[in-house]
C-alpha cells in the first residue's frame, strides 16, 4: 500500500503457506482503529506465492518474497530493513488483531521514551484462555507469562520480555541493539526463542516494557510450526541452551538438562524414539555448537 496519513508505524507479518489466516490476519490489520503507514507480508517461501493467494490491493499491502524458507529471525530481518516508521509492528500469520490494537499499542509506547516494546495481553482462540502476557522465566525456563491461565488470572505489570507473536517496537530501540548489517534479530537461532535473545539485549541496554492489559490480540497457536517438521524439535531444544550461554540470568542448563531428560523419558514410554533423537542433537548442539554471534556495531561480540 502507499504510505498513508496514519501512525507512524509499519505494520511486518511474515508467512509461510498461512492460506485463509493469513487472510484473516491482514483483515484485522487493515481493519484497525488507526491507519499504519505501511503493511509488509514477508513471503518466507510459501509454496503457494502469497502474491496469488491475497488480493494485495484490497488488502493494502506490499508483497516481499524469499524463495525459500529463510527462517523467523532473518525473514524478521530482511522485512525490517525495508521499514523506516519510529515504530514496526510484528505480527504472526496466525493472531487476528482487535480493531483497537493499534491505537492501544502506540499510546502505551509513547508514554515514556525508555519504552522498547509492547504487547496486549494475548488470548487463545476463544478468548477465555491466556496465550501469554509476555517472556518470563520461572525455575530457569523461558515460559510465555500465565499461559493457560484464565483471563480474570491475568498479569498487570510489564514483562521481563516482549513475545513477538504480536508487538510494537520502538524501531530507534532495534537500531541501538542491532548487530553488524542491522541484524535484529540472531539470525543463527532461525525460529523459536529469537525474540527472548532480543528481549536480553534491548534490557542490557536498559530499554524498558509496557503491557497493555487487555485481550488485544487472538493467538491460534504455533499454526506454521508443523513445516519445520522433526527438525523443529531440534532447533527448538537447541535455542534454549544457546540462549541461556549467551545471556547471564536467561535460563539454567542445569534446569534446562533437567526437563530435557524428563522429556525424553516420557517420549520413550510413548513411543517417540525418533522425538528422542531430535532432542538429544538439539541438547548437544545447544550446549557446544556455536550460536554463530556477530559482532555488533561497535566490534563488540554481541
Amino acid at each position: 500500500m502507499t504510505e498513508s496519513s496514519g501512525v507512524n508505524v509499519e505494520f511486518v507479518v511474515l508467512d509461510l503457506d498461512g492460506d485463509a489466516m493469513l487472510e484473516e490476519c491482514l483483515s484485522s490489520i487493515t481493519s484497525q482503529s488507526v491507519k499504519a503507514r505501511r503493511v509488509v507480508v514477508y513471503d518466507n517461501g510459501s509454496r503457494a506465492p502469497v502474491s496469488g493467494r491475497i488480493d494485495a490491493a484490497q488488502l493494502e499491502v506490499t508483497i516481499l518474497r524469499s524463495e525459500t524458507n529463510i527462517g523467523v529471525a532473518r525473514g524478521f530481518n530482511e522485512a525490517i530493513r525495508e521499514c523506516q516508521s519510529d515504530y514496526v509492528a510484528l505480527v504472526n500469520n496466525d493472531v487476528v488483531l482487535d480493531a483497537r490494537w493499534l491505537e492501544s499499542m502506540v499510546e502505551a509506547i509513547e508514554s515514556d521514551e525508555r519504552i522498547a516494546a509492547v504487547q496486549s495481553i494475548i488470548v487463545q482462540r476463544g478468548g477465555a484462555t491466556i496465550d501469554g502476557t509476555g517472556i518470563a522465566f520461572v525455575e530457569g525456563r523461558v515460559v510465555q507469562r500465565d499461559h493457560g491461565l484464565a483471563l480474570e488470572a491475568a498479569s498487570r505489570s510489564a514483562p521481563w520480555g516482549i513475545s513477538a507473536t504480536a508487538a510494537l517496537y520502538r524501531r530507534s530501540a532495534l537500531q541501538d541493539v542491532a548487530r553488524v548489517d542491522d541484524e535484529v534479530f540472531l539470525s543463527s537461532f532461525f525460529a523459536y526463542y529469537e525474540d527472548v535473545e532480543l528481549a536480553a539485549r534491548l534490557r542490557a541496554r536498559e530499554w524498558t516494557t509496557a503491557l497493555v492489559p487487555v485481550p488485544l490480540a487472538a493467538h491460534r497457536g504455533s499454526s506454521t510450526a508443523s513445516s519445520l517438521g522433526s527438525r523443529g524439535e531440534r532447533i527448538r531444544v537447541r535455542n534454549r541452551y544457546w540462549l541461556a550461554r549467551l545471556h547471564k540470568g536467561c535460563g539454567s542448563i542445569p534446569a534446562l538438562l533437567v526437563e530435557d531428560m524428563k522429556r525424553m523419558i516420557r517420549l520413550v514410554a510413548g513411543g517417540r524414539l525418533l522425538s528422542v533423537l531430535w532432542t538429544k542433537l538439539g541438547i548437544l548442539e545447544g550446549l557446544f555448537g556455536s550460536p554463530g554471534v556477530p559482532t555488533d556495531k561497535s566490534g563488540e561480540l554481541g
